[in-house]
């Protein structure tokens, strides 16, 4: 199961053993997300669920996933 790394998240996710390629890194504010795209991260601009599940389902494979609701 992903983990969900709320701060210092190259730390995390180095320590982790994963690389910055495969991180999807969440957050409000595009700066932040601008930081972790430059060490290598997918970066998404958190603007409310949708934006959410769409990047999701990029990293999700359909094997994995939960049936909609």
């Amino acid at each position: 199961m992903p983990a969900v790394v709320h701060t210092d998240s190259y730390g995390a996710a180095k320590r982790a053993g994963a690389a910055a390629e495969r991180c999807l890194f969440v957050d409000d504010r595009p700066e932040n997300v601008a930081a972790a795209v430059a060490l290598g991260m997918t970066g998404v601009v958190y603007g409310g669920p949708t934006d959410l599940r769409a990047a999701l389902a990029n990293f999700i494979s359909p094997a994995r996933r939960a049936p909609d609701r």
